[in-house]
């Protein structure tokens, strides 16, 4: 078929797809959208297309009309009828490469087929893979280890339990570090992939205020206790499975264990869940429930339904400082210094037990954190939240309005986009009332400190 042929073809369309459109019918749109299409496959033309354009271009420049044959009438005529309207945006982009996918044509549009904005179905399939990424390389960690040091003399002579324990320990202290590596490279080869040289703009990887910094710091420890409290109120209704692999890895020594348990599974995760996740699912689903779904998400990467539990509730924290700040590096610090804080009630907690936090009940029953120190924690995470809101980063046009991506989101404008950044500074005032509700949540931190 020539070229000349497929033009005719697409003048006819685009002629009455310009009718559909001024009456607003749909029928237009989706044959249009189907014949532009089939162009592109056989003229090797890409046209890319975009939620708020209309579909084909009615003043293009076209070859000079001619009456189509018998042979090229039924490429319309083959054409099935589609009432659906949600079938037309996922139509145009239904066989094309991420090459030929739309790209964005304005700072405000949300792309047809976008795939760094996924839905829920395509996150919950990119958490699956991150999620298989870390029990591959476990899988591979543990055979190797079985593989190499079970035949040697040492473990020979061992019994089996001694063998059996011998194992635990080498493998605890390998697979650990490995498998957040992998976490980390995965999330990085994803984020890579899909913004390429606008990852740094897309994903928020951008320095915060002092201000910011420091409140994003001084929220770690009462988010700890609350989320510490929620994974024992959910002990009450999942089973205790019992999982002590980071217990055991919280006696190597300090520097592995903060690289390997804190930094590399702050930075990895925030990168997939903030930084890839919750900009599609915000995209999507508006700020809350995107912010719930990816809070889910992330504590299903877990696995532990008790911890999970916890990990939703920090999740949440996670997504309200990313956004706020709109910088990643604030979610990857209070996620870091928060696993850090874990690490630290597990290696030490005997020398400064808090009841529901870094001890438990005796006689198998579950602890929990005193509610005057939970009060506390709350009044004090809520204070210090509410302070990070009116420090929030924004970009303010020439005109004085904020400029928006279209959804909420950590993303800042393209450089040839002229806004100011601003972020205001705290008031006397506030400062002091943050102040005096931070050592009274310290206050009844120690009353509570069994020494």
């Amino acid at each position: 078929m020539s070229l000349d042929t497929l033009s005719v073809v697409r003048r006819a369309d685009q002629a009455s797809a310009d009718r559909d459109f001024k009456t607003g019918g749909i029928r237009g749109r989706v044959i249009a959208g189907r014949v532009d299409r089939i162009v592109r496959r056989l003229s090797f033309e890409i046209i890319p297309v975009t939620r708020n354009k209309h579909l084909m271009d009615p003043q293009a420049d076209l070859p000079s009309q001619r009456t189509p044959d018998d042979n090229e009438l039924p490429l319309l005529e083959a054409l099935p009828t589609i009432a659906a309207d949600d079938e037309v945006l996922d139509v145009l982009v239904a066989d094309s490469s991420p090459d030929e996918q739309p790209q964005e044509r304005s700072d405000n549009t949300i792309t047809v087929g976008d795939y760094r904005l996924p839905r829920w179905g395509y996150s919950v399939v990119w958490t699956l893979l991150l999620f298989g990424s870390q029990l591959i390389v476990g899988l591979i960690v543990g055979v190797s280890v079985a593989v190499v040091i079970m035949p040697t003399g040492r473990m020979r002579n061992l019994d089996p339990q001694a063998q059996a324990a011998e194992l635990e320990t080498i493998v605890n202290r390998y697979i650990v570090p490995i498998a957040t590596l992998a976490t980390l490279l995965t999330s990085v080869g994803v984020v890579g992939v899909a913004f390429r040289k606008q990852t740094a703009r897309c994903i928020g990887l951008r320095g915060m205020t002092l201000t910011q910094t420091g409140l994003v710091l001084l929220s770690a420890l009462p988010l700890a206790l609350l989320a510490s409290e929620v994974t024992n109120c959910a002990s009450h209704l999942f089973p205790n499975v019992s999982i002590d692999l980071f217990g055991a890895f919280s006696q190597q020594p300090w520097p592995l264990v903060f690289v390997a348990a804190c930094f590399f599974p702050g930075l990895g995760e925030e990168l997939f869940f903030r930084g890839f996740l919750s900009r599609g699912l915000v995209a999507h689903h508006g700020v809350r429930q995107g912010t719930l779904l990816t809070a889910f998400l992330f504590g299903v990467i877990h696995l532990h339904p008790i911890q999970a539990c916890g990990a939703f509730a920090l999740g949440i924290a996670l997504q309200f400082v990313f956004l706020e700040t709109r910088s990643l590096w604030g979610a990857v610090l209070l996620h870091t210094v928060n696993n850090t804080l874990a690490f630290v009630a597990m290696k030490y907690g005997q020398d400064f037990p808090i009841h529901g936090f870094t001890s438990v009940s005796e006689k198998g029953t579950i602890a929990h954190t005193p509610l005057p120190l939970v009060v506390a924690a709350i009044a004090t995470t809520a204070a210090l939240f509410m302070a990070l809101h009116r420090t929030r980063t924004r970009w303010l046009l020439p005109n004085g309005t904020e400029w928006s991506r279209g959804f909420v989101s950590a993303e800042g404008p393209r450089p040839e986009v002229a806004v100011r950044k601003v972020s205001d500074s705290l008031d006397l005032q506030i400062a002091g009332f943050l102040f005096l509700t931070y050592v009274a949540f310290l206050a009844a931190l120690w009353r509570y400190v069994e020494i």
